[in-house]
């Protein structure tokens, strides 16, 4: 059974891709990678040499010259990173919808101000924040007996969150009071 066209041009990009590959490992002089690509500086040299067409003609012949292998342990922890940073933004997003100031995140995310504000911008929050107000008594009660129920080693923005769903008390009101609390 014979190689049909779409299977020859396969392997001639991935030769293609191999060469301009190596080509610019060595541009970069990374020995150890041209070393794990499995070329040496002779055929480097060789390979440079020839020109466009030369390359492609050389990338057509005698099938596939480079090995390929994923490294399915890299691709699943890069799939973990993007799903965790996707729900990173989202929960970060959330604050932000829940009125979480920015001295909040700031402290306890890497998000800075005018990110703050592209973000509200983004979820149709606009105008300026200023000064939260304390909240009424009763709801400073509500909300210390909220917070100190809650697991002591849960994350402090994780509380802010919970707490503010329990109660629908804005984040900004109890960032607020438990500030006021501290007196930081």
């Amino acid at each position: 059974m014979g190689i049909n066209s779409n299977q020859n041009f396969l392997v001639n990009e991935i030769n293609m891709f191999g060469f301009r590959l190596a080509l610019q490992v060595a541009k970069d002089l990374d020995h150890t990678a041209l070393q794990s690509l499995g070329l040496d500086m002779e055929s480097i040299a060789a390979i440079k040499e020839l020109n466009a067409d030369q390359l492609s003609q050389l990338a057509g012949f005698g099938g596939l010259m480079i090995n390929l292998k994923f490294n399915t342990k890299a691709i699943e922890l890069g799939i973990k990173h993007i799903g965790n940073k996707s729900d990173h933004d989202s929960f970060i997003d959330e604050l932000i919808s829940m009125e979480a100031p920015f001295s909040l995140l700031e402290q306890y995310t890497s998000i800075d101000k005018s990110e703050f504000s592209n973000r509200r911008r983004m979820l149709g929050m606009v105008g300026r924040l200023g000064r939260p107000n304390l909240p009424s008594e009763d709801n400073a009660l509500l909300i210390d007996e909220i917070w100190h129920g809650l697991d002591e080693e849960m994350e402090e923005l994780v509380k802010y969150y919970q707490t503010s769903q329990i109660t629908n008390i804005p984040i900004k009101n109890i960032y607020a009071h438990n500030k006021s609390m501290c007196q930081c």
